[in-house]
């Protein structure tokens, strides 16, 4: 953006003695030109060269030889500063469009026979002859750039790509469409009537601002962008200032990129290269750098993504997978929020209840008071009091089931809604993004030995085939590759630790004495001597990514590429057959230095560059600072090679013997200014005053004036102390010198052993202290020196101390066992490409899309042919290959495939799924062992009981004063009472054991037979002297396990005495005189606590292992693609969390004797839905669910946590780079496993959320808490995901209309109860007890468990049921839709629309294509390590 500076300072003038500051900051400013003084502005940030502008306009400062700052500027002043501002601005241009220019700045074409390099000169420079004609000089800017530059478009932001070469509407004379302003490619402008000019794009990542010249006049022109579904782009003028503004408007239409991608991949064009083959010494800030380029950065600006990012932005980044993911959490969340604000009159119903009837915590415990189990309760109560429901009773329980079916219906039409919005999506991402599966199909079923030309002929029948890819199965040789890189690592981490040893010691290096090694050499007369040849050549330059040529015996140049080798780089075609710039672009790629110290430093590269003549090798004319003819490297059969004598020249090319010589080459970085703008901008801003006079601020504070006029005396002060403290430090260095030099010569007496742990023990001496001062020292000056003696001593590197790593004849040793190693290796590897691979399958790209359409609508017409036995002609059917029928289908996109899977046959991908499905029930036989054990433990414990039922119940069956009065005003009574209850519980007495009394928590037994037993009322109690003579009998007898109570014929006096213990000490334990009597009471408490809390930890442990469990499954099924292995991990999730979160529980707390015979399942307590199941199994169940709302969002941040403590923990003790990076190395973000929690959740939400309306909260609770904690884990920590579609998404929308079904049909069932308040019709009835039932005998009436009919006929129960008629009728006919919708979609052979798309030449060629740009495994970012491009292996594939 200009400067608001400049724009104001057209007539204030120019600040003098400018050019005496900044001298030269109008030279040229391109990376290649010789002058320094252009390259330092080029280096200038934005802001700093926007000040020289500002500070050409102000009044002078009061700087020597400047005018007074009240005087007036001189008009020459005026036209001198517009003169610089104009030229600065033209070198601004020039040196953005040498920027982007790329690959195109080298003179790739810009004349016939000369692809020198076109770099503008400095004003009054000469030129070469064979440029613009002899000792011609440039003058005016027209005749500085006589051959345009074409731009890089693909380094520029997409919507200005969309701009070049468009025409656009110039809008200021008020016609809409006339096409008068043109920016060109080349930097160019044409503007209305016929102007020419030139343009330049500003370095501002926020928005699309362009500097262009039209008509002589400079504008700045603003472009607004379309964020939603493309449109046109339109400017705004902004400078010169017009009223109304001008605007423009391109013709062409912009489509944002990669609105919909492929399924499951993606790869970001601006990350940073990743090397893994050389030797770093570990780098925490290398290593956060990798770990940045992998994790969701905005790579154009290089900031973090906002965490409350828009969904079209996250379209656009992530692609219309995650974003629907979110979606339907937010839709979800306000669904549940509406259902929750809607459930008010439940909620109220509930309250009112629970107040009515008074119900305790030991009735209804916990988060059951919360649910219909409260509404059951209290008409179970008035019923047994003699109350009859009135019609508002009625209405209100008529209220909620007709509000729970509404509710139904309402998520029903959500999940259509979302079901079109996905399908809207996918059309819109096939419709605005072009991928590789658009023009391709897969073939399998394949002969192992087929090869590309041979299914290139078959096809080529069929229509015009673009690209054929062969699978492989590569399984044995990525398990060598990996050996290798892992063994060439360890190789180049010893010849490190080697280096490092003999410089501690002070030993030249003599396993480096060599250090290049010559791999081609050419003499005078002689020819070519040697020639390793380009495949070992290509393999050694892969390692250490540099070349040294030589020619007649000197050293001549030096080339370091930074940039990535590619598939179309090869290192010995560029040294001697071609000196090209194909995928070698001078500064972008490559650097090249005259001298060996240059190369170290990254300094002083060559700036003229000249290529691609063919048959002349490195480095053709290209010189440091201009042209050098003569001395290249050229091939013996190459026409260059007789007609420039060739034969009479020497020259040689070298490699380094090591990648640790050099390192990784970086790519040069022009040195900063000589004279900084920043601290010159601070000298003379106002620190303390500003002074006002004469209506202008002068900025001249003290502080300022003292420090540019010092006195002579004060100048003679400051070199004298300085003179003094380089003194000291040279007295310093001195002695610390000698002392060095002593233990040096003291250490050479010693053995190489103890020399080697002498300085072992100095390495981790220094590393320690390097720590502590760190830690204690906070401005951190001690811990910076010592980590510089440290880094100086090559110390602190590796963290293990062993004096073997410091002992030069153990490392050699080691380093030769090493080399032999990876000699075997390689070797096994040759042998293995030599044998060649097994082909699994093939990908056939066609040329144009309709050829594809046409190839898939003759695989289902010969596919409908073979069903009816009609066997076509062999040459006419595209499923016949060569007498063998194999099987094309519709292929899915590159980034999909799994290569290392590839080699198991899907013929045995049954048996793998019923291997992983014999593993998923192993895991829940243990979970329900696991509960069944802690129940039965349970069970063995002394009955428990609702003791508010036994002595306030209505029916009289147990009340515990009548028989044990441990409270009696009788001390006698009392206690023989006490001791008497006290003996009963020996032997214990289980749960077990009376369960023919018990009835959950009540006591059903009869026990009013021992009434008055103890107070002698009872008709057949003993006396007091015999009572106590039994009692003390009791006592003595401890292991007696036979019942010894009131009756040797039944336990039911037993039961009934550990009952009425258990309420009394419940109560009483706590008191005074308790402990004792209480003691057995107080420990089976316990031991059921930490039974409960036990169950609790392994259902929250087994519930989060589930998606660990899920995925090791699904990675040992072996899918071929990623999107088979995210549907198979989903649903396992979904399907394992189900049983052990809902079906298991239940069938283990329901109590049906038809089917009890199946051991734990359906022997459980409860035969209906009656208050007691909701307070026992609602209870925990709803615990669980809330547990899960935040336990499950957490888990899917375990990877994050981990990985954070990994990299903060064990950074340390990385000894390599590689290792450190592994650290660094961000977790993947998987939907597969958000997804299967997300399903399951909502599947047990529905199926329960009928009786127990909390779950609509907790719902909400989890979808926030999903929503939050994944948008962190994404957007700060997680690896940029594939691109995912919504095919995840269709199992939750198609899962959903199966949980309204459940639901409704448990809610018939639910609402249907006996209990609740309800209207009646088919001779329905309500009610369990009381005189007044129906049936008039007032004993307790319920329904058959499948009578259904009777739960119908309650109006409660027939309204789900019609909900449930409708939603299922529905459903059938849209699924029977879809089905048939599909069949005949298949029939007319491909499901993917026709998009009239551009030949795939075309495509690649505009690079419109989305995603990978083939389908080889070289391509594959997840592969690319393995087999990277250019290496002998990747050749092959």
């Amino acid at each position: 953006m200009k400067d608001q500076h400049a724009r104001g300072a057209r007539g204030a003038g120019a600040r003098a003695g400018f050019d005496d500051i900044l001298p030269g900051a109008f030279e040229a400013t391109s990376p290649r030109f010789t002058s320094a003084e252009g390259r330092k502005l080029t280096s200038l940030r934005h802001d700093e060269r926007s000040q020289i502008l500002e500070g050409a306009q102000r009044p002078n400062l009061g700087i020597r030889g400047g005018a007074s700052s009240q005087s007036r500027i001189p008009l020459g002043r005026v036209a001198e500063g517009a003169r610089a501002r104009r030229q600065l601005r033209t070198r601004r241009f020039h040196a953005f469009r040498a920027r982007l220019g790329g690959k195109s700045a080298v003179g790739v074409g810009t004349r016939p026979g000369d692809p020198t390099v076109r770099t503008p000169l400095p004003r009054g420079s000469r030129c070469p002859a064979d440029k613009f004609g002899k000792n011609s000089t440039h003058g005016a800017q027209s005749s500085r750039w006589r051959e345009s530059v074409p731009m890089n478009l693909s380094a520029l932001p997409a919507p200005l790509r969309t701009l070049v070469d468009a025409p656009q509407d110039w809008m200021e004379d008020g016609q809409e469409v006339n096409g008068e302003l043109t920016l060109r490619s080349d930097g160019t402008t044409l503007g209305p009537g016929r102007k020419k000019g030139t343009w330049s794009p500003m370095e501002d990542a926020s928005t699309i601002i362009v500097e262009a010249t039209i008509g002589g006049v400079e504008h700045t022109i603003r472009y607004d962008v379309p964020t939603e579904k493309g449109g046109f782009i339109t400017g705004i003028v902004l400078e010169p200032a017009r009223e109304p503004k001008s605007r423009c408007r391109a013709q062409k239409e912009y489509v944002p990129p990669e609105r919909g991608a492929n399924g499951a991949g993606g790869t970001s064009d601006g990350d940073p290269e990743v090397t893994v083959g050389i030797y770093q010494p570990p780098n925490k800030d290398l290593a956060a750098k990798r770990m940045r380029a992998k994790q969701a950065f905005d790579h154009v600006t290089g900031d973090q993504l906002p965490l409350n990012m828009g969904f079209d932005r996250t379209s656009r980044v992530f692609g219309s997978g995650i974003t629907f993911y979110w979606i339907l959490l937010r839709d979800y969340a306000v669904c549940m929020l509406c259902f929750t604000l809607a459930s008010f009159w439940y909620y109220h119903m509930i309250r009112t209840a629970n107040e009515e009837n008074k119900t305790t915590t030991e009735r209804l415990p916990g988060l059951s008071r919360v649910s219909l189990g409260a509404l059951l309760m209290w008409g179970s109560q008035q019923a047994q009091v003699g109350r009859k429901f009135d019609d508002e009773d009625r209405d209100g329980m008529l209220a909620i089931a007709a509000l729970d079916t509404l509710m139904m219906f309402a998520l029903s039409a959500l999940a259509l809604y979302h079901f079109f919005r996905k399908r809207r999506a996918r059309d819109e991402a096939d419709l605005h993004a072009i991928t590789m599966d658009d023009y391709s199909i897969v073939l399998e079923d394949l002969p192992e030995d087929v090869t590309e030309d041979r299914l290139r002929e078959h096809f080529e029948k069929f229509g015009v085939v673009n690209e054929i890819v062969m699978g492989y199965d590569l399984r044995e040789m990525m398990a060598l590759r990996r050996k290798l890189l892992e063994q060439e690592g360890n190789h180049e981490m010893l010849e490190y630790m080697l280096k490092r040893a003999n410089e501690m010691l002070g030993i030249e290096s003599d396993y480096h004495k060599e250090r290049w090694v010559k791999v081609f050499e050419h003499k005078a007369g002689e020819g070519v001597t040697l020639d390793l040849g380009p495949n070992a050549i290509n393999d050694m330059f892969e390692r250490t990514k540099i070349w040294r040529f030589d020619f007649a015996g000197q050293p001549r140049a030096y080339y370091a590429r930074h940039g990535a080798i590619t598939n179309d780089f090869d290192a010995y075609a560029n040294m001697l057959k071609t000196w090209s710039t194909r995928d070698n672009v001078p500064v972008e790629d490559f650097d090249v230095y005259g001298s060996e110290e240059d190369l170290k430093n990254s300094r002083n590269p060559w700036v003229e560059h000249n290529a691609d003549a063919s048959g002349v090798g490195f480095p053709r004319d290209s010189g440091a600072s201009g042209r050098e003819v003569g001395m290249w490297a050229c091939l013996p059969d190459s026409p260059e090679y007789g007609a420039h004598n060739r034969g009479d020249t020497s020259f040689a090319f070298y490699l380094p013997s090591s990648p640790v010589l050099f390192g990784e080459p970086e790519k040069y970085k022009p040195p900063p200014p000589k004279y900084s703008l920043t601290a010159f901008a601070s000298a003379v801003t106002p620190t303390k005053s500003m002074f006002y006079s004469n209506g202008t601020f002068s900025a001249r504070s003290p502080e300022v004036m003292k420090a540019l006029f010092r006195t002579r005396a004060q100048r003679k002060e400051d070199a004298a102390s300085r003179i003094q403290r380089n003194y000291r430090a040279y007295l310093r260095r001195r002695v610390a010198a000698e002392e060095e030099a002593k233990k040096q010569f003291e250490a050479k007496k010693l053995s190489m052993s103890q020399r080697a742990a002498s300085m072992a023990k100095r390495a981790k001496d220094a590393a320690k202290t390097t720590a502590v001062s760190a830690v204690k020292n906070t401005a951190g000056k001690a811990a910076g020196k010592v980590a510089d003696r440290a880094s100086a001593a090559k110390v602190g590197v590796l963290k293990r101390f062993r004096p073997d790593d410091f002992n030069p004849d153990k490392l050699r040793e080691r380093i030769a066992k090493s080399v032999a190693d990876i000699k075997e290796t390689k070797a096994i590897i040759e042998e293995r490409v030599r044998e060649g691979y097994k082909v699994v399958k093939a990908w056939v790209v066609f040329e144009d899309e309709q050829s594809r359409f046409d190839c898939m609508e003759l695989v289902v017409k010969s596919e409908a042919e073979a069903k009816s036995k009609k066997h076509a002609v062999e040459e006419d059917d595209v499923c016949v290959f060569e007498g063998r029928r194999i099987d094309p289908n519709s292929a899915r996109a590159p980034s999909d495939t799994m290569w290392e899977n590839l080699g198991y046959s899907k013929k045995y991908a049954g048996l793998r799924t019923c291997r992983s499905l014999i593993v998923l029930f192993a895991y829940l036989v243990f979970n329900v062992l696991t509960v069944a054990f802690v129940q039965s433990q349970l069970r063995n414990l002394p009955p428990e009981a609702i003791c508010e039922e036994i002595e306030n119940g209505l029916v009289d069956n147990l009340h515990c004063s009548k028989i044990w009065n441990v409270e009696s005003t009788d001390p006698v009574v009392r206690d023989l009472a006490r001791r008497g209850l006290q003996s009963m519980q020996k032997p214990l007495v289980s749960y077990n054991q009376c369960d023919d009394y018990m009835d959950f928590k009540l006591f059903t037994g009869n026990a009013t037979a021992y009434y008055g037993y103890y107070s002698g009322s009872h008709p057949l109690a003993p006396t007091p002297r015999a009572l106590e003579a039994a009692i003390a009998k009791q006592e003595k007898n401890k292991f007696n396990s036979d019942p010894t109570g009131f009756d040797n014929t039944t336990i039911v006096d037993e039961c009934a005495a550990a009952v009425c213990m258990t309420c009394y000490c419940s109560e009483h334990s706590e008191e005074a005189g308790n402990e004792s009597f209480c003691r057995k009471y107080s420990m089976d408490n316990r031991v059921r606590a930490i039974l409960g809390a036990f169950a609790t930890i392994i259902a929250a442990v087994l519930n989060i292992l589930v998606k660990t469990l899920s995925i090791f499954l699904s990675e040992k099924e072996h899918h071929h693609s990623y999107t088979d292995f995210e549907k198979s991990v989903t649903w396992k999730i979904v399907t394992v969390m189900l049983l052990i979160m809902v079906l298991l529980p239940l069938f283990m707390a329901a109590n049906i004797p038809d089917i009890s015979s199946l051991g734990f399942l359906f022997n459980g307590e409860h035969k209906d839905f009656s208050p007691w199941w909701y307070s026992e199994f609602a209870t925990k169940f709803q615990q669980v669910a809330f547990i899960n709302a935040f336990s499950l969002p957490f888990s899917m941040a375990s990877k994050v946590i981990v990985f954070e403590l990994k990299r903060r923990l064990l950074a340390g003790t990385a000894s390599t780079q590689r290792q450190l990076d592994e650290l660094y190395k961000p977790p993947p973000y998987l939907m597969s496993e958000r997804y299967g929690m997300f399903v399951s959740a909502v599947l047990y939400t529905l199926l329960f959320s009928a009786g127990m309306p909390l779950l609509y909260f907790i719902m909400i609770l989890m979808c926030g808490m999903l929503t939050v904690i994944d948008r962190v884990v994404l957007l700060r920590f997680c690896a940029r995901p594939p691109r995912y579609t919504g095919k995840l998404a269709a199992m939750l929308i198609h899962t959903v209309p199966v949980g309204i079904i459940v639901h409704l049909l448990v809610a018939v069932y639910m609402y249907g109860e006996r209990d609740l308040p309800s209207y009646t019709h088919m001779g329905g009835e309500t009610g369990k007890w009381g005189p007044n039932g129906d049936d008039g005998s007032g004993v307790k009436v319920t329904d058959h468990q499948f009578d259904v009919r009777e739960r119908i006929a309650r109006l409660n129960g027939f309204i789900p049921f019609v909900g449930f008629i409708v939603c299922g009728t529905s459903f059938v006919i849209a699924y029977a839709a879809l089905f048939y919708a599909k069949l005949k979609q298949k029939g007319e052979g491909d499901d993917n629309i026709d998009e009239d798309l551009p030949p795939i030449t075309q495509v690649k060629k505009a690079k419109q294509l989305t995603g990978l740009k083939t389908y080889s495994i070289t391509a594959h970012p997840e592969y690319q390590t393995l087999f990277p491009p250019g290496n002998l292996v990747s050749k092959g594939l």
